[in-house]
């Protein structure tokens, strides 16, 4: 598990989704009957920490009554073997906000389930927000800082939309 930090526009999402592509990709068949699949436990999940909290405010309207999107997205955030939770930002987010974010950190932090936080803050900002929150995190992540800026190709990872005379 990591927690990658840093200014904006450092890599830290590329960064993370190219270990989730990476991981997706070693994943094992598994037989299924008559046809081979994927074990849908085992695929990782992207969310991002503010639309997941507005999944969550979404469904507080209704505590006893949770969509069945929401229920399963907490699902998915909670029991997967690996979780990308993208931007996770704690300044100045309400006290269920935290709450939240605490205990799907917390939850996986006692599972033992990998996760890859990124995040503009750093563990020293997000203590002095919530000590909760930052104590999980450094039990449960290697902490990562990325400073250098990071600047994709025009065309994404394929080059071949680059002039090849620019080469």
């Amino acid at each position: 598990s990591y927690f990658l930090h840093g200014p904006v526009v450092t890599g830290k999402t590329h960064l993370a989704v190219a270990v989730m592509r990476s991981e997706i990709y070693n994943i094992e068949p598994v037989s299924m009957g008559f046809h081979w699949g994927l074990d849908h436990e085992s695929l990782p999940v992207f969310v991002n920490a503010g639309d997941l909290l507005l999944e969550i405010q979404d469904a507080a309207c209704d505590e006893h009554n949770l969509s069945p999107s929401v229920r399963a997205l907490l699902q998915s955030v909670l029991n997967r073997n690996l979780v990308v939770l993208d931007d996770l930002d704690v300044t100045g987010q309400p006290s269920w906000a935290l709450s939240a974010l605490f205990t799907v950190i917390d939850r996986r932090y006692r599972g033992d389930r990998r996760t890859i936080i990124t995040s503009n803050n750093t563990l020293d900002d997000i203590k002095r927000e919530d000590i909760k929150i930052a104590s999980r995190i450094a039990g449960l992540c290697k902490l990562k800082e990325m400073q250098c800026p990071f600047i994709a190709p025009k065309g994404g990872a394929d080059d071949s939309n680059v002039d090849k005379n620019q080469q």
